[in-house]
């Protein structure tokens, strides 16, 4: 039976795979954490500097999906599900919304 990885495993995997030599093959596991675990850097980064709210929020969400998916292939499908349910569905919902009604709100005050 085989343990899931650990967070520092995890973390190592990219500079692990940078350094294999050309005699050893990824295995799909492997990439498969790499890939999730960038796309969650990636949706964070995008989060925090992207200029307009709305693709912010977005952003924040696919992140938190991705987060979602990591936590499943990790083991922890219970964890998995709440962040697929909380943080990438009402979270976003939650932002998104707010910021739409922020933005007519700010449209009315201005026609009148």
């Amino acid at each position: 039976m085989s343990k899931a990885p650990s967070a520092w495993a995890m973390g190592g995997c990219l500079i692990a795979w940078c350094r294999r030599s050309e005699h050893e093959e990824v295995s799909m596991m492997t990439l498969a954490y790499v890939v999730l675990a960038l796309c969650v850097l990636g949706g964070a980064w995008a989060a925090v500097y992207i200029e307009n709210l709305l693709r912010a929020a977005v952003a924040l969400g696919i992140g938190s999906a991705a987060l979602a998916l990591l936590f499943y292939l990790l083991g922890a499908p219970y964890a998995g599900g709440f962040e697929l349910s909380v943080g990438a569905g009402l979270i976003s919902v939650l932002f998104i919304v707010a910021i739409s009604l922020a933005e007519s709100m700010g449209r009315e005050q201005d026609e009148s």
